[in-house]
């Protein structure tokens, strides 16, 4: 392809508005705990919070999670019937709760800027629309949209 072909193609693309994907990279990369470290600390929470057969059953979790198997592979194994699925979901929305106050904190008073913030800026270039879609809902998004001067409107399918 030469040159002037690579330009036209670019600039046809930013003729038309953007969609952009973006998945849990973009909340580990500014300091959400990803699978590995969640399993560490719910392996340290739930037993103190369960006993008798739901201690039982996340022992068998934590053991598989021991042994080498992803956190995501060992919850499977998990009857989808367990009362043990409550405590775990709240516990995670308590780990991810208190790590976005502190990103949150620290863009609003200290000044500190996502990292999709400037991209964004170089996606609107020419644009007047955006459409980020993400298989899950990141707060981070919003926060980056809202710092950098982007309307947005959130729209959440079950």
């Amino acid at each position: 392809m030469d040159v002037d072909s690579v330009k036209k193609h670019l600039q046809e693309f930013f003729s038309l508005n953007s969609m952009v994907l973006i998945g849990s990279g973009l909340s580990l990369g500014e300091g959400i705990s990803g699978m590995w470290h969640l399993s560490q600390y719910l392996k340290a929470q739930i037993p103190k919070i369960v006993s008798g057969e739901l201690l039982d059953e996340w022992k068998i979790i934590a053991d598989k999670i021991d042994s080498g198997i992803s956190f995501e592979d060992a919850m499977a194994s998990l009857n989808q019937d367990s009362e043990l699925i409550g405590h775990i979901v709240y516990e995670t929305a308590k780990l991810i709760e208190n790590e976005e106050e502190k990103i949150f904190k620290a863009v609003i008073s200290d000044n500190r800027q996502l990292s999709l913030s400037p991209l964004l800026k170089h996606l609107l270039f020419n644009q007047n629309e955006l459409v980020i879609v993400t298989p899950n809902y990141d707060r981070l998004i919003e926060l980056a949209c809202e710092f950098s001067g982007v309307d947005i409107i959130t729209v959440i399918f079950p």
